[in-house]
């Protein structure tokens, strides 16, 4: 395929402060053959204005719609309808990328015939001060299975650092009505399986801006029905053949959110009443996986030992990670 068109597709809400950016990175891409998306989410501080002033000046290049439904999953729906490029990439209101990202992704996608082409990217912090941190986790990936064990592994299981064929991803998008939360993780999971080829590139293609502090020891409350059902669509996944050889990270991911609700739900009675399957029976597969270490002991410890010293041990392990990585920071800086 020759010069296949690209659509880069961003959902906006609220982004005034980082939307012209946004646009201005793909504006100024090495590869030309693109379209650019906008998909406005009922924004309210006027950063759909800035998007109407690049869609006057670049017309029928860079598109700005409107969803009528709340939520990044739906507005990225409404992008993929109206897109028209043969490959589709997913680029956050806030974020960015670098000049080269779109040639290097097609470049490889045009000569593998993947479906999928990985890239890596680069982590920006800009409070209190700017800083920037490459991430290049080493790739492993040679089947459609073992990109998503790469995504599972490394965190790294959202749609954006990504470029997928557009044809397939149309068949193949899958979304759970309603969920809140993990949505990209949904997705990926069930899609990257049925994908025929696919491919990476270790170069930097994004840039993911961080917000002030990510830590871990925040509410879930709102989001507490939506992790119970993707925890249920995981534990169905973990026993479908396919995902036999990713079970590990399967069940990992599994008891992270069954921590993520244990916060949020005290009552060990309450607690196992959320699911259809049995919490004792994932702890004995825990154990015969030699699964998931740090959560599946932190779990245990709660329901099995003491929530108290639980709820001791997660905090130390929060704090301790807070530390290692501002340890990091301090290293990448100096």
């Amino acid at each position: 395929m020759d010069n296949p068109l690209i659509s880069v597709i961003v959902p906006m809400k609220n982004a005034s402060a980082f939307i012209e950016r946004c646009i201005e990175s793909v504006i100024s891409q090495s590869y030309e053959n693109w379209q650019l998306v906008v998909v406005n989410d009922g924004s309210s501080d006027g950063c759909d204005r800035i998007a109407k002033l690049y869609s006057q000046k670049y017309p029928g290049v860079i598109i700005l719609l409107n969803s009528l439904r709340p939520g990044v999953v739906q507005a990225r729906c409404v992008g993929v309808e109206y897109s028209l490029g043969d490959y589709i990439l997913f680029l956050d209101a806030d974020d960015y990328l670098p000049n080269n990202a779109l040639e290097l992704l097609v470049v490889k996608a045009c000569q593998c015939g993947a479906d999928v082409v990985l890239g890596s990217y680069s982590l920006v912090s800009l409070l209190p001060v700017f800083r920037q941190k490459d991430i290049k986790n080493k790739k492993e990936i040679d089947t459609p299975i073992s990109m998503l064990k790469y995504c599972l592994k490394y965190g790294e299981c959202f749609l954006p650092v990504k470029l997928y064929k557009s044809t397939w991803f149309k068949q193949n998008f899958f979304v759970i009505t309603g969920i809140t939360y993990q949505e990209d993780l949904v997705a990926l999971t069930k899609m990257l399986p049925l994908a025929r080829s696919v491919s990476y590139v270790d170069d930097i293609v994004y840039y993911y801006v961080r917000h002030g502090s990510n830590s871990t020891c925040g509410s879930y409350k709102k989001h507490f029905s939506s992790i119970i059902n993707v925890t249920d669509f995981l534990y169905t996944c973990y026993h479908v053949d396919a995902y036999r050889d990713i079970r590990f990270y399967l069940l990992n991911q599994i008891f992270k959110n069954l921590l993520l609700l244990s916060r949020e739900c005290s009552d060990r009675s309450v607690f196992v009443s959320l699911f259809s399957w049995s919490l004792d029976d994932v702890m004995r597969e825990a154990k015969e996986e030699w699964v998931a270490k740090t959560y599946a002991y932190r779990y245990f410890l709660y329901y099995s030992v003491s929530p108290a010293l639980a709820r001791v041990a997660d905090f130390m392990y929060v704090k301790t990670r807070k530390f290692i990585s501002c340890l990091k920071n301090l290293i990448i800086m100096s």
